[in-house]
């Protein structure tokens, strides 16, 4: 790139520093979020941090509990782990609206203790109201999702059961459920459902949140994800337009986060051409293009490649490039797919099986 004349060809430090990349992301995700009227990012943080996998959506127990052991799903107010997704939602909206619960606390009003049954423990329960709620995993049509045959028949019985105790020992129970949180209308529903009984919303002070945030680190989780994403898209050469249509970008959590990295990526690009900087993923994109224009003419007989089963897609066209421009350059890759171990970084395991798609030129492998 320097041969051919282009400019801006130093390194960025937040190329090259991982950590400074992170700091830099977080420093603006802290700027946007003094201002109280950000609310698709506060709401972001507060609810979407995390992909959910809804109990509708499983297909199995196996599935659902998977999902549970990887993203262990926390509640803002304690950090507890809970459940479900569905039940972070309930438990972050409660908290938010200085509604004070406490998390399956044990029924006091009987002991439900049986042989194969325990102490009954509702969902939640609202301190200073003596209202329970109890969130059930059902459709529209009363069928708890992956559920099927005995097993459908012992949810449903549970939850009969449920509602009869209530009813026979004269407490409030409040029910929500897995097709609200599907359809996007669980806070909007327990809110009005809550108001009907009299409690009372006092919604935390956006300072008070802000603190909360910080507190379970999750401005700072947020800048690593987005960090990861930012190399992620800048290695494939993507474009917003491109990855906004994509069929895996159309759920409620990836448009709110393509918004956000929207405009990280405005700031992160502008500050490279403040500081006169490029990164690693321009120096391969440009390097390419200079190779195709033929501009510069790579005086090499062999290209060596270590560790090929990391090479990302975008460096199989730069070294496409490198040979095409090489006139009759041989190529001499090693690598092992069993140890890739760098998709994060946009490696792909499969240019290991399509290495002879690279050339037609000899090469060894």
């Amino acid at each position: 790139m320097a041969e051919a004349g282009t400019e801006r060809l130093s390194a960025s430090k937040l190329a090259r520093d991982d950590k400074a990349l992170v700091q830099f992301i977080e420093g603006l995700i802290r700027e946007m979020l003094a201002d109280p009227a950000e609310q698709e990012l506060f709401d972001f943080l507060l609810n979407d941090l995390s992909p959910a996998k809804l109990w509708l959506d499983c297909r199995s127990k196996k599935e659902y509990w998977e999902y549970i052991r990887a993203h262990e799903p926390r509640a803002l107010k304690d950090g507890r782990r809970l459940r479900s997704y569905e039940e972070v939602r309930i438990a972050n909206f409660l908290f938010a609206q200085g509604i004070e619960y406490e998390y399956e606390r044990k029924y006091k009003e009987a002991d439900t203790r049986a042989p194969g049954r325990q102490q009954y423990k509702p969902d939640f329960y609202l301190l200073d109201y003596g209202i329970y709620i109890e969130h059930f995993g059902i459709d529209r049509q009363g069928n708890p999702g992956f559920l099927h045959g005995r097993d459908a028949e012992d949810y449903k019985d549970d939850m009969s059961w449920k509602r009869l105790l209530h009813r026979k020992h004269g407490t409030k129970l409040v029910e929500s459920y897995s097709w609200e949180v599907k359809e996007g209308v669980l806070e909007q529903n327990l809110a009005g459902k809550l108001r009907e009984l009299g409690v009372e919303f006092k919604p935390r002070s956006h300072s008070e949140m802000l603190t909360m945030f910080n507190s379970r680190s999750r401005v700072t989780l947020l800048a690593k994800r987005l960090a990861t994403f930012l190399n992620l898209y800048k290695e494939g050469a993507h474009e917003l337009a491109e990855v906004s249509t994509a069929p895996a970008a159309q759920s409620h959590r990836a448009k709110a986060i393509l918004q956000i990295f929207a405009r990280i990526l405005e700031v992160y690009e502008t500050e490279l051409r403040r500081c006169n900087d490029i990164d690693f993923h321009d120096m391969i994109h440009g390097g390419k293009q200079v190779l195709d224009s033929r501009r510069v003419l790579p005086r090499c007989r062999y290209v060596l490649v270590d560790e090929f089963q990391d090479v990302s897609p975008a460096k199989v066209r730069f070294l496409q490039s490198i040979l095409a421009a090489s006139r009759g350059a041989r190529l001499f890759c090693v690598g092992d797919d069993w140890q890739s171990i760098y998709r994060f970084a946009g490696s792909d395991v499969t240019v290991v099986g399509n290495a002879w798609k690279l050339t037609l030129s000899p090469f060894s492998f």
